[in-house]
């Protein structure tokens, strides 16, 4: 099976680069648009035997529907995801979810967004021709939106999957204003943004599980209490029956963790009080009629969500058997739409992306950023810095000396 999958890939490859004259042209107005005199670019992609390789010459993917727009990439962020998928089914796909950078084109059926334009956002997933570990890339419209002035690049580019995936947590799966919250992971991407969103989102108490040497990190962003996972057990720590809402980032992330059985005893019980802040407070007007549903999730009981777990979790939350339970597995939707939302909050609540390091677009910094996520030591986000703005003044400056020169040289002439 795997001797079929990998010769239907070449197969699939040879077709996708033999494009149409069509699109071909597409590619030279894009790489023309872009300035970058060539239809070749650094990139990340899949490699069946090493994982990644990295390209100086690889191809620039051509925008092929009206709602997509081609992207100079300024900054892009690593997730998880990018080295856990399984390679031959990826070979020769770029790498990367996360981006923030600037439109150079846009198709017909684009509105809301302009050339020049800041943005960030992802690409279609995996299996989409363009990653963010590029130069240059090519995504849908629903996916992006522009990035606010108090954002830099690289801070946008650390928001898409790991802030997008806690905030469908808490608005999709079961989250109220005042609850009682227990976050495990604490200290990563996905601890760090929920950490965040929830306190915005009007989270009660939020509960921490990290390392002692990640404990005050974890504070400063907004929790309350951390429970030491190296001396201390959250159910002697916090007691059974202590939380309304359970937030996993750690279980089945790649180290033998697993969280689930302290969940259960942690999480409040079917038809327990709620423990969460909140309760006595007089209801606003309208807040009447969410009352029976309040209640119906009062004895439902507290609400486990992960982003990681088992394959019969996988099996529940695929089949959709895991809906009206109290145990959910995330899937994450990219949506434009989120973002917006997400950074709505930032701007108004004043919190921004935690982000752990930054490596540029070469093969050694790839390398060095990968290591780095994969030593599970990273406290935010690792940035892939594409092009810094240092890089931007430098250019700018050297085309103004360019055209001095010219213009003198003209001068020159005309004497």
């Amino acid at each position: 099976l795997c001797l079929f999958l990998f010769l239907f890939l070449l197969t699939q490859k040879k077709v996708v680069r033999t494009t149409t004259t069509q699109q071909l042209r597409m590619a030279d107005t894009a790489s023309a648009s872009s300035g970058s005199g060539s239809n070749k670019q650094r990139a990340l992609e899949y490699h069946i035997i090493s994982g990644h390789k990295f390209f100086p010459n690889a191809t620039i993917p051509q925008m092929t529907k009206p709602t997509q727009l081609f992207i100079k990439v300024k900054s892009a962020a690593i997730n998880p995801v990018d080295y856990k998928l399984p390679t031959p089914l990826l070979h020769g796909k770029k790498v990367g979810l996360d981006f923030a950078g600037v439109v150079e084109k846009k198709g017909d059926g684009v509105e809301g967004f302009e050339v020049g334009d800041r943005v960030f956002g992802n690409v279609e997933g995996p299996f989409d021709a363009s990653g963010s570990l590029s130069e240059y890339l090519v995504a849908d419209v629903k996916n992006i939106s522009k990035i606010p002035d108090f954002l830099s690049f690289n801070q946008a580019a650390s928001i898409p999957v790991t802030y997008l995936t806690s905030y469908q947590a808490f608005r999709d799966h079961g989250f109220n204003q005042g609850d009682r919250m227990l976050i495990i992971g604490a200290s990563g991407g996905c601890g760090t943004s929920g950490i965040q969103l929830a306190k915005a989102m009007g989270s009660g108490e939020i509960v921490g599980i990290c390392s002692g040497k990640n404990k005050q990190a974890v504070l400063d962003l907004g929790c309350d209490k951390v429970v030491d996972y190296t001396c201390e057990d959250v159910v002697d720590v916090c007691g059974e029956g202590s939380f309304d809402f359970v937030y996993d980032t750690a279980t089945n992330s790649g180290a033998g963790e697993d969280y689930v059985g302290k969940s259960r005893q942690v999480l409040r019980k079917k038809g327990d009080k709620r423990t969460g802040e909140g309760e006595g407070e007089e209801k606003k007007e309208g807040e009447e009629k969410e009352e029976g549903k309040g209640k119906e999730q009062e004895d439902a009981g507290g609400m486990y969500v992960a982003i990681n777990g088992s394959a019969w979790s996988w099996f529940r939350c695929i089949s959709g058997i895991q809906e009206g339970s109290r145990e959910h597995l995330l899937m994450t939707n990219f949506s434009g739409n989120d973002l917006k939302t997400i950074t709505d909050l930032m701007g108004e609540h004043n919190f921004r992306p935690v982000i752990d390091s930054i490596f540029p677009l070469t093969e050694d910094g790839v390398k060095r950023a990968f290591d780095r996520v994969k030593s599970r030591r990273a406290k935010g986000k690792v940035v892939i810095e594409v092009e810094s703005e240092f890089d931007e003044e430098k250019k700018e400056e050297e085309e103004g000396e360019k055209k001095e020169e010219e213009e003198k040289k003209e001068e020159e002439k005309k004497e």
